[in-house]
């Protein structure tokens, strides 16, 4: 069996997924856009301070503590049909990439570090197999505010190893597409890698080792306002 990985955020779509739902979500339930941008900053402060991204992905996700999973996903579904009802979502390159797989029969996985309410959606759009992501911890319909291991970097890799094994695909033969040097792992582990814009630490790497090449996301779009209830 043939498979093709796909990141997501940058590599599949224009943006970043996670930043975006969660302005999204920080305007629905009627917090102000200066609350969203404070905590954007933050996070982006701990990545240039050089925390490591796994501790960037705990603080990310500490915003959701205490929120029943239910009304997360459901804000997720709207955040999504937003986006598509606006359009300039996706990386158009990359989606025929994905249709193309799909239509030859191969099994079409996602592969992100970004969690489920806001990538299962997606997913079902594109019609992907399966998605492989962090998985946030829930205790009775809430989350807690702790994920187990971010699925990120060599974590990628390992976790499209266990899936090539689980379902008899052959990493040979499958594809994989991707935009960061946190890909990197998963692009060697296939071999057809596909990389996605022009990382500056991957286009030397691209051009030596002959990988297919597809061009970066076009720009982005202002994120969706919700529609907020009249008073």
């Amino acid at each position: 069996m043939r498979a093709a990985f796909f990141d997501v955020d940058g590599t599949l779509t224009a943006d970043v997924t996670a930043f975006r739902f969660l302005e999204y979500w920080f305007l629905e339930r009627g917090a102000s856009l200066d609350s969203f941008l404070e905590v954007r900053r933050a996070l982006r402060d701990m990545t240039i301070a050089g925390i490591s991204r796994d501790h960037v992905s705990r603080a990310f996700f500490r915003q959701f503590t205490g929120v029943p999973e239910a009304d997360v996903d459901a804000a997720g579904r709207r955040w999504f049909a937003a986006e598509l009802s606006q359009g300039g979502f996706f990386n158009e390159p990359v989606l025929a990439a994905v249709r193309q797989h799909r239509e030859s029969g191969d099994l079409v996985v996602l592969v992100s570090g970004s969690f489920p309410p806001f990538l299962m959606p997606l997913a079902e759009h594109v019609a992907a197999d399966r998605v492989l992501c962090t998985r946030p911890l829930v205790a009775d319909g809430v989350y807690t505010g702790e994920i187990g291991r971010p699925l990120l970097g060599e974590r990628k890799a390992a976790a499209v190893s266990r899936l090539a094994t689980e379902r008899r695909i052959s990493l040979t033969l499958s594809s994989a597409y991707g935009d960061h040097r946190s890909d990197l792992e998963m692009l060697r582990s296939v071999g057809d890698p596909v990389l996605v814009g022009d990382a500056p630490q991957l286009v030397e790497m691209a051009h030596e080792l002959g990988w297919r090449r597809l061009p970066r996301p076009g720009g982005w779009t202002p994120v969706p306002r919700p529609r907020l209830p009249e008073h």
